[in-house]
């Protein structure tokens, strides 16, 4: 399909969007974990993102926000406010915890406009910083991450320690 085919929309998530939040989030959970089993979620882990998910909408210092597609949630943000320790002199940051958007209708434009919104909020609450932990066995991501404007500067690694 052709992006200009869908009117999207972003908004910030109210209560009615949880389960539909909850069920992109199992997809992109899925997604990573059949690329890195690292991403494997726990039995409960849908219930405890619902309840995580929840809590966000209240908290001022973050913000949750879909993104519909004809009328449809599509995609979710979730980003929030935090902060450097105090050695450094800029402080605060926007950090991605989660952008996602449904498989069908990826690369249609549902994702920068979700970023865009997400940017927007950070930099209306001042900060110069936005930051994402990007799943470099992901190369959709990746390659997303890049072309918003994202530049590596460090990485995390991983250490499975035995039993």
């Amino acid at each position: 399909m052709n992006p200009d085919e869908y009117m999207i929309t972003v908004r910030n998530a109210t209560q009615d969007d949880i389960s539909r939040v909850v069920g992109l989030w199992e997809e992109l959970m899925d997604f990573h974990q059949e690329r890195d089993v690292r991403f494997a979620r726990a039995a409960d882990g849908a219930e405890r993102f619902r309840d995580y998910a929840t809590e966000r909408l209240s908290d001022e210092a973050s913000c949750l926000l879909v993104a519909e597609a004809d009328g449809v949630v599509a995609g979710y943000c979730l980003v929030a406010v935090c902060k450097f320790p105090p050695v450094f002199a800029e402080r605060d940051y926007g950090a991605v915890y989660d952008l996602a958007v449904t498989a069908a209708l990826r690369r249609m434009g549902v994702g920068k406009r979700l970023f865009q919104s997400a940017r927007d909020w950070c930099a209306g609450r001042g900060m110069k910083r936005m930051e994402v932990g990007i799943a470099l066995s992901n190369p959709v991501s990746s390659g997303f991450w890049k072309k918003m404007g994202f530049d590596p500067y460090l990485a995390k690694a991983s250490l499975e320690l035995p039993d």
